[in-house]
Formats: C-alpha cells, structure tokens, sequence
C-alpha cells in the first residue's frame, strides 16, 4: 500500500518536525485515521522528499522527519499554454497535466476564449490548490501556475527552445528528432486559435504540429498532447 504523502514548504533535518498546515493534520488524523507510528511521506514543491512519522504529544499530532529518501523522478519540462476554460473543464485540466509532470501551466486569454478569470487572486491560490492536491495524490510535482497571459505576452516571453503549437494542420509529432531541454506548448480553446494568432505564432518561431487525425476538446488536448511529448522525448 503507498503511503500518504504531504507537501511542505522545506524538508526538515532528520529527527525534525515537518512543517504541516492545521488543515493538513486534519486530513491526516480525522480524515485518514493515522496513528502513532504510521508512516508518511512528505514532499517539497521540487520534489525532494522524506520518509516521516506520525506522533502526539499530550494528544497534539506531529510528523518527524526520519530519513531523506530518493527525490521524484524527472521527466521533461513541459511549459503548458492552455487558453482558459471555465471552471469545471480547467480544474480537470489542472489535475491531469500535474498527475503527467507539467512544470507550469499558464492559462492565456486568445482570440476565440469565452472564459472569464474573474477574482484573480481568489482563482489563482484555488488553481493552484488543485496541482498541489493532484501531485499529492500521484507522487509529482505540483505544476506552478502562472498568472493568465494574452496570447502576444506569451509570444514576447516565449523566445528560444522548442515552442509548439498544437493544430492539426501541423507537421507529424514524429517529424521532431531532436530532443529538446524542454517545451513550450499552445493548446486553443474549443474552436482553436484564429488565423491571426497562427500566422503571428509562426512569425514568432513557434511550430505547428499534429498530435491526433481526431479534434478533441482542449482540455483533453493539452493532456494528450503533453503526455504524448513526454512520451517521445521524455523517461515514460
């Protein structure tokens, strides 16, 4: 059986407390029912992680670090471009790009988003809530969360590496040969980029590139799409 893990800002020394929220406690004693004793793993946003154990002290929870174990394994860094979506489909998003190791997910706002951010600072700690949960749950790395971008600041902050965006009008994923450091990706929205947005893209050195003969939703293409780069240039 794997054990929980629990994510923490820094790895304490061994013989240390972890650094846990009062919430996270609760999910561990009244949610999980651990006990003295039990096992835990905790995990930095990095992926360094350790092997901890749950105690009390005068009937008060605590996790000490026991030992550093191996840290999360690593896989290609995937620079994720969604456009936003609304809600429910974004948060699925959130999840399964974590669970396939996306580094950070920046929604961008292009011509053809319907989606509106709403309380930025209120979407963005929920957002990011979302990764952090999902990479508990799978043994990752929360995917960071940017704040959204237009489709031009993207462009200007996206210069050099491979950059793709994924339409499938677009060259064969298996024409790629070289692997690269990492990857920068555009998904559209239901319905795509415009003409305008693809003739700047090109412009700005970005790739066209086919990922399915099949049109899918956006949220199931940005997972497809990342988990199929992972899959040609990454450990899967």
């Amino acid at each position: 059986m794997s054990l929980i893990r629990l994510l923490v800002p820094y790895l304490p020394n061994v013989g240390e407390r972890a650094p846990l929220e009062e919430a996270q406690y609760h999910h561990l004693i009244r949610v999980r029912r651990k006990e003295a004793g039990d096992k835990v793993i905790i995990q930095t946003p990095e992926g360094k992680r350790a092997l901890a154990e749950v105690g009390f002290l005068d009937k008060t929870p605590f996790v000490v670090c026991l030992e550093k174990i191996e840290d999360v394994a690593g896989v290609l860094p995937i620079r994720l471009y969604p456009a936003l979506l609304p809600d429910s489909t974004f948060t699925f998003l959130l999840q399964k790009a974590t669970e396939i190791g996306v580094k950070e997910i920046t929604p961008i706002i292009t011509e053809f988003t319907v989606a509106k951010v709403g309380d930025e600072k209120k979407k963005m700690l929920r957002w990011q809530k979302v990764c952090d949960e999902a990479a508990c749950q799978c043994g990752g790395v929360p995917a960071r969360v940017n704040v959204p971008l237009s489709f031009r600041e993207v462009l200007a902050k996206e210069k050099s590496g491979l950059r793709i965006l994924a339409d499938g009008s677009g060259i064969q994923l298996k024409d790629l040969s070289e692997k690269p450091e990492s990857v920068a990706l555009m998904i559209g929205p239901e319905g795509g980029h415009s003409l305008r947005e693809m003739d700047e893209a090109l412009s700005a050195g970005f790739l066209k590139v086919a990922f399915h003969p099949f049109i899918m939703r956006a949220e199931t293409a940005a997972v497809v799409c990342s988990t199929m780069l992972q899959q040609r240039f990454g450990e899967l």
